[in-house]
């Protein structure tokens, strides 16, 4: 258990966790130790003599005091140690967390990231700071405490070496079968969290739906498979669980019978009997909540178990390039998979500096994936992507970051201000530069209304801004990165007319200084677009201007035939711009 405590930790906590757990190990010797001062002083002042006993109680006294400084000590170790540690914990998961490809935080792993800092960490850090002390109490008092009761009375020492390798062996089948349950039940609890974050997402759907009072089926079923494997679990542990405790009490009983036995053939004197007695019970105590000390700390190695797995997982690995001096970007045999399918098909193609592409294509299609992957959200399983001329898994991530911007459609926000909202793209932006990203993205039409203007805390995940309103923010944020290649996934989907004209400008004007590509199903820009990609099931079927793909049958031309019909509908039937198509 302690090497996952320091596989967790790391290895600079190595002094650390053993002066630690010296402590706590010499604390409880030093305690038994007390203890068995107990039996001279019983026996004495119950005897003949009890003046006999002056010096042995303030032998006692004096051992008592020192524990009780002692105990103070390693209660604010223990602390302390506990409070570190968790701060250690948190810190080690977000770096390693914020190495890990984007696109390894699939749905399912918010529930397990939820479970591990809310859950894992807290519980890794009640180890030092509750339960090693007491466990190691429960473990170690026994030792000096037996050996006294055995050296008194050679039919006692009988009792403690019959009983001791019984309890040892109860005891380890029972941590046996304790972790084989807990390891049974991490699946269940983590698929239990997904749901439940899922339902709370999925709330104003269900309401909608009026499906509230039947309840989520999903997080039903989850609820009801983890109800049906803590019953297993309790199943499994509870006769382990008993059984350990009613060979505790039996030993105890055997030590009081086989002792007053003695006592009544004359081989111990009373007072010694009443003094081991004493001792057993305190021997007793600590062994009785070895079963519960024991359920604890697997919980706290299962965290930690499952804290390291997250540690040890790898990165995302980038070279040592910098950054490129040009923005071109060239795609060869780009292939992608996931879910166990192909989503990009052998994607070639070649976006030249200071151009505007548009991406478009059906639903389902792969043009998400194709950005995630362009930026390293996901990473390619065949063929290359270079910019500038340069590989993007031979950059050095940083490089890579600060080379591409990407906005994606649902245009999240941080739980912060306004302001800070646009800030965290570039924290050392200008007044004068941050305007200007407000003013290219609307965001200004908008701001001054906000009751705090724009230090109005816009909530976790935009709130109150609608979804128009988001989407410019993450517009605006991206501009005012200033990086040499855009990346825009559906940047004008939420936007009323007037927005979308702006945005649509911005974007031209955009494209005369930088690499943009945009995904978008508004045909608008596509039209004026320097280049057009169409993307069907993964695969690169057609690339042109507007005016070269209007020419040739396929895709492009029919949805756009088909969206200059709609657009130009009216209640007369007539349709002046799909005639002249």
């Amino acid at each position: 258990m302690m090497s996952t405590l320091l596989a967790a930790l790391g290895p600079a906590w190595q002094p650390r966790l053993r002066h630690t757990l010296s402590l706590l190990a010499f604390g409880a010797l030093c305690e038994g130790v007390a203890l068995a001062i107990l039996v001279p002083l019983l026996s004495r002042a119950l005897g003949p003599d009890p003046l006999a006993a002056l010096p042995w109680l303030a032998l006692f006294m004096m051992a008592a005091v020192g524990c009780g400084l002692l105990r103070y000590r390693m209660a604010t170790a223990g602390f302390l140690t506990g409070a570190r540690a968790a701060r250690t914990l948190y810190r080690r998961i977000g770096t390693r967390v914020a190495t890990l490809a984007p696109g390894w935080f699939d749905a399912g792993r918010v529930g397990e990231l939820d479970q591990l800092t809310a859950r894992a960490v807290p519980t890794a850090m009640a180890m030092p700071a509750h339960l090693l002390q007491p466990m190691l109490a429960a473990l170690l008092l026994p030792l000096p405490l037996s050996l006294v009761i055995a050296a008194t009375d050679p039919g006692l020492a009988g009792v403690v070496l019959v009983a001791m390798p019984l309890l040892l062996l109860l005891y380890r089948r029972g941590v046996a079968g304790g972790a084989c349950a807990d390891a049974d039940s991490a699946q269940v609890n983590a698929e239990a969290g997904n749901r439940l974050i899922e339902f709370a997402q999925a709330l104003p759907l269900l309401r909608a739906c009026r499906r509230t009072d039947d309840g989520f089926r999903q997080l039903d079923e989850a609820l009801r498979t983890l109800r049906d494997q803590e019953w297993r679990v309790q199943r499994r542990t509870l006769p382990l669980a008993l059984g350990f405790a009613m060979a505790v009490q039996g030993t105890y009983a055997a030590l009081l019978l086989v002792g007053l036995q003695r006592v009544l053939d004359g081989m111990l004197a009373a007072p010694v009997f009443i003094a081991l007695g004493v001792l057993a019970t305190r021997l007793i105590e600590p062994l009785s909540a070895l079963v519960h000390h024991g359920a604890a700390l697997r919980s706290g190695r299962h965290a930690l178990e499952r804290i390291v797995a997250l540690l040890q997982t790898p990165g995302q690995a980038g070279g040592d390039a910098g950054a490129p001096a040009h923005g071109d970007l060239e795609l060869r045999g780009v292939g992608v998979h996931g879910a166990g399918r192909a989503i990009l098909h052998e994607i070639d193609c070649c976006l030249p500096p200071c151009s505007l592409t548009v991406l478009v294509g059906p639903s389902g299609a792969g043009k998400s994936t194709l950005l995630k992957a362009v930026s390293r959200f996901v990473d390619i399983d065949r063929g290359s992507i270079r910019l500038g001329g340069v590989e993007v898994r031979d950059l050095a991530i940083d490089a890579l970051r600060r080379c591409v911007t990407v906005a994606f459609q649902d245009g999240w926000l941080l739980a912060d201000t306004l302001q800070e909202n646009l800030r965290c793209a570039c924290p050392s932006a200008s007044d004068a530069q941050l305007a200007a990203a407000a003013r290219a993205a609307g965001v200004d039409r908008f701001a001054d209304r906000l009751p705090a203007g724009w230090q109005t805390r816009v909530g976790d995940g935009g709130h109150p801004l609608s979804g128009g309103e988001r989407q410019r923010v993450a517009m605006a944020r991206a501009l005012l990165k200033d990086a040499p290649v855009y990346l825009f996934d559906e940047p004008l989907s939420s936007l009323d007319a007037d927005n979308e004209a702006l945005l649509s400008a911005t974007l031209r004007e955009l494209a005369t200084r930088r690499t943009v590509l945009v995904v978008s199903h508004r045909l608008d820009l596509a039209r004026v677009a320097d280049r057009i990609l169409v993307l069907e099931d993964g695969r690169l079927t057609q690339s042109g201007t507007h005016e070269a793909l209007m020419t040739q049958p396929g895709h492009y031309a029919d949805s756009y035939r088909r969206w200059c019909r709609v657009r130009d509908w009216d209640l007369r039937g007539t349709n002046s711009q799909a005639g002249n198509v």
